[in-house]
């Protein structure tokens, strides 16, 4: 991410990732690679259960509002004057929407820069049929897992991340919980699943 001021001089500068310190997604260098697919495929979930708890949180937020304005306009028209404390609480509510707002979108660009990253691997991972692929470690012809996007139940998500942060703890979100009160429902999100490659011979 580059920063310029220009004023008759070139004052560009690299500023720090997006997100803060160790949003690896949203960096400037390119380092991943085929051994990263599954780890990064489990980041996508963690940012997808994200974006859909603030989406909740949001929405829970604007129903709220929007019920004290009413509730203000109806005692404006009765002549009263709505209570100092639900006037606060409008302000505080209408605040917090707008915080969430900016996680919200912070999140999705995190959403994207990541499957940008699985594409990417893909095309590592095609370019790499001729047998040089010069990676860190030796796979398989068929140990390359095929990386979809479907819709999932929110328990299934969750469920998902919950089960990838016991391998990769920078997944981990203590706001999530541990899945056990999210009972299965038909309302969906938005996830990812992997498909397991076949066993090598």
């Amino acid at each position: 991410m580059v920063q310029r001021n220009d004023k008759g001089k070139n004052r560009s500068k690299y500023a720090r990732v997006p997100g803060g310190d160790r949003n690896c997604v949203r960096c400037r260098f390119f380092v991943t690679g085929l051994p990263f697919l599954i780890p990064l495929w489990s980041h996508a979930n963690a940012i997808f259960a994200k974006i859909d708890r603030v989406a909740k949180k949001m929405d829970a937020c604007q129903k709220e509002t929007e019920k004290l304005k009413v509730e203000c306009k109806r005692l404006n028209a009765a002549g009263e004057q709505a209570p100092r404390s639900m006037r606060q609480r409008i302000r505080q509510l209408e605040e917090a929407w707008m915080t969430d707002a900016v996680m919200r979108d912070q999140a999705l660009a995190d959403a994207e820069a990541t499957m940008l990253l699985i594409e990417k691997i893909r095309v590592i991972d095609g370019a790499s049929a001729d047998g040089d692929s010069k990676l860190p470690m030796l796979l398989a012809d068929d140990m390359s897992p095929e990386v979809v996007g479907r819709e999932s139940t929110r328990f299934e998500l969750v469920d998902a991340v919950v089960q990838a942060s016991r391998w990769f703890p920078s997944i981990a979100d203590d706001g999530l919980g541990d899945g056990a009160e999210i009972a299965p429902s038909t309302r969906y999100s938005i996830g990812m699943v992997t498909l397991p490659s076949p066993s090598p011979p």
